[in-house]
């Protein structure tokens, strides 16, 4: 799978009649930290460019090209 159809898939609405769940709506200061760093985490799946480089082939988590 690539990036266009990954980010199509998780970007695309929610279906008519979908509720947020109680977890995100009613969130503790615990969540809230948790949901602002994710994206930080997940730098390297939801940015464009650093997802091609690392889908290079030869690229692996313990040995980065040189």
């Amino acid at each position: 799978m690539d990036y266009a159809a990954v980010v199509g898939i998780f970007f695309a609405p929610a279906p008519d009649g979908v509720q947020t769940p109680a977890v995100v709506a009613e969130a503790t200061p615990a969540r809230r930290l948790r949901d602002a760093l994710e994206p930080l985490a997940m730098h390297a799946a939801w940015s464009e460019p650093v997802n091609a480089a690392v889908a290079r082939p030869g690229w692996t988590s313990s040995s980065p090209p040189t």
